[in-house]
């Protein structure tokens, strides 16, 4: 038995909730981006063989932001378009789906009132067969009871469906996010290991200094934390 419960509104608001935050993200990841691509593009502030080390590390961390900013894109995609699938599946919102109570309290009423009225039919029955010579009477009919009984079990049978399909849906296309989280772990760890040395973290560390355009940069001076400062 499925454990799932269901509210439209609950799920929408959430998702425009996550999506605001993700949005947020994406905003922080491209001021970032474009403070590493400042650094990277300093080729008449950092010259030399230190220079093009500390451009190639800033270059990596732009790599790495690239890849979460793909990764925020395609969640924030995935966000928007819960609302739309949910109403394309007619799961919109107002709807709520209460998996266990459908798949056991309602299914056991269901039994319960075909037995109760199949019951009823069989002692109404054996009553009439009794006065037959009497008068001649039939049972009532339970066409019209069984046909509403029946449509009432097809549509919910079909709303638990519906809603295992598109939660299969929504789980796949999360699920094929994974192989950005891999690489994005990946560069972390990549990035991770090249200011590592000695078993220990060595990250660079440079003097700021604004420039002209009042864009924060980086002065020609910069060291790692067991090296003393080298000119560039």
């Amino acid at each position: 038995m499925s454990d799932k419960l269901y509210d439209a509104k609950a799920l929408i608001d959430a998702m425009e909730g996550r999506t605001k935050e993700y949005e947020s993200l994406h905003k922080q990841l491209a001021a970032i981006r474009k403070e590493f691509d400042l650094i990277v593009k300093m080729d008449d502030e950092l010259k030399g063989k230190g220079a093009e080390a500390i451009k190639g590390f800033y270059q990596a961390q732009i790599d790495t932001v690239d890849a979460w900013t793909g990764l925020v894109d395609r969640h924030i995609a995935f966000f928007k378009g819960i609302s739309g699938d949910a109403e394309e599946a007619k799961l919109g919102e107002g709807k709520i789906i209460d998996v266990p109570f459908l798949e056991s309290e309602v299914a056991l009423a269901d039994q319960k009132s075909k037995d109760l009225v199949s019951d009823q039919k069989r002692d109404l029955k054996v009553i009439l067969d009794r006065i037959h010579d009497i008068i001649d009477l039939k049972p009532f009919s339970d066409d019209d009871f069984q046909d509403e009984i029946q449509s009432a079990e097809n549509k919910r049978n079909k709303s638990i469906a519906k809603l295992n399909e598109i939660d299969g849906k929504w789980l796949t296309e999360y699920a094929e996010s994974r192989d950005d989280q891999v690489s994005i772990t990946a560069l972390m760890k990549q990035l991770s290991e090249s200011s590592t040395r000695g078993g220990k973290v060595s990250p660079l560390r440079c003097t700021l200094m604004p420039s002209p355009t009042k864009v924060v940069r980086y002065t020609k001076t910069c060291r790692s934390r067991e090296k003393k400062t080298k000119p560039i």
